[in-house]
């Protein structure tokens, strides 16, 4: 990394200290896209297990689904449920039009941008 304060550690592939804050931090290259994040300590060998886990979590997301928006997974979602019972396929289905039409900001909002105070206002 080459900003100021930022420091390679020795040793260890994606890990680095920021000199004024003393904090960790993992920078790594994943499906083509550079990953830089926080580890949030200055302990070590912590950060050497969270880039780890880090990097293991980055390898295992789809880059597809980052552009996934909530009209997209609630049509995902209609797709696994057509194995149950007429009525309950109809009464899921009802409720998946509803998130679609009433949804706080529009359905084509990204997943990633849903908050968890607009699932709790349309639930009322």
């Amino acid at each position: 990394m080459k900003t100021a304060g930022f420091e390679k550690v020795g040793g260890t592939e994606c890990l680095y200290s920021y000199r004024p804050n003393g904090k960790y931090y993992a920078r790594f290259v994943v499906n083509g896209k550079e990953v830089r994040r926080s580890l949030g300590t200055t302990d070590r060998d912590l950060a050497k297990r969270r880039v780890l886990n880090l990097k293991q979590t980055a390898q295992r997301i789809d880059p597809a689904a980052e552009k996934l928006t909530l009209t997209g997974l609630c049509d995902r979602y209609l797709r696994t449920i057509q194995h149950l019972r007429p009525k309950t396929v109809a009464q899921k289905k009802y409720i998946v039009e509803r998130i679609k039409t009433d949804w706080p900001g529009g359905s084509g909002v990204l997943i990633r941008k849903v908050l968890p105070s607009q699932a709790q206002t349309t639930a009322h």
